[in-house]
């Protein structure tokens, strides 16, 4: 009785084909050899990082996206504050200026009263903006004290214009400085220590998406 035949899996044929293919790509027993295995890990290597490298960057970009649409209202309401504060001045100015008891007047008193109202209102809208930043809390707080003494030293020249007493013109000095003075340099602590998160911020998410992906 002739021996018993056994047939080879053509599945182990092919894994041993494949073993043999990649031991003769690699065959690390020669220099060549070494050389062509040290090549291919380089290169999977350079692959990896390259891929890291591209979701970091993707993902820091996202954060500094995410990071800067959340401050810049602040820094468009300080922006806005402060031209109303300035609109306010101007009007002020005109009314007092203008005929006593003239249209214009009435008219420049509107766009004053208007102004101040709508800065009021903005500080109020920047001081949530802002968040619990303390620096900038203490600014806005300041700017609406300013607002309130300035609204004040305002009115009391109009009264005394009205009047035609001496003191008018420099109530009204008064009132310009402190708004030139006092509300523009608190706004610009605002709007620094605005800018001043928005850097720290988008740099911790820049290092955290590295730390994440790394």
């Amino acid at each position: 009785m002739p021996p018993a035949r056994f047939e080879a899996d053509p599945s182990d044929q092919g894994q041993g084909r494949a073993t043999s293919l990649l031991r003769t790509l690699i065959q690390p027993q020669t220099t060549p050899g070494w050389l062509r295995f040290w090549g291919l890990i380089l290169v999977a290597a350079l692959g990896l990082f390259a891929v890291v490298g591209t979701l970091a960057a993707l993902s820091a970009r996202s954060s500094a996206n995410t990071i800067e649409r959340s401050t810049a209202p602040s820094l468009i309401g300080v922006q806005d504050l402060f031209s109303s504060v300035a609109e306010a001045n101007s009007a002020a100015t005109g009314a007092f200026l203008s005929a006593t008891n003239g249209a214009e007047a009435r008219a420049q008193r509107n766009l004053y009263l208007d102004a101040i109202g709508r800065a009021t209102t903005q500080a109020q809208q920047v001081s949530a903006l802002v968040g619990d930043s303390e620096e900038a809390q203490l600014a806005l707080q300041a700017v609406s004290r300013d607002l309130v003494v300035y609204s004040g030293e305002v009115e009391a020249a109009r009264v005394a214009n009205l009047a035609g007493l001496p003191g008018a013109n420099r109530q009204l000095l008064d009132a310009v400085d402190l708004a030139g003075t006092d509300v523009a340099a608190s706004l610009g602590a605002v709007t620094a220590e605005a800018r001043s998160q928005l850097d720290a911020r988008t740099n911790a998410g820049f290092v955290m998406a590295i730390v994440g992906y790394g």
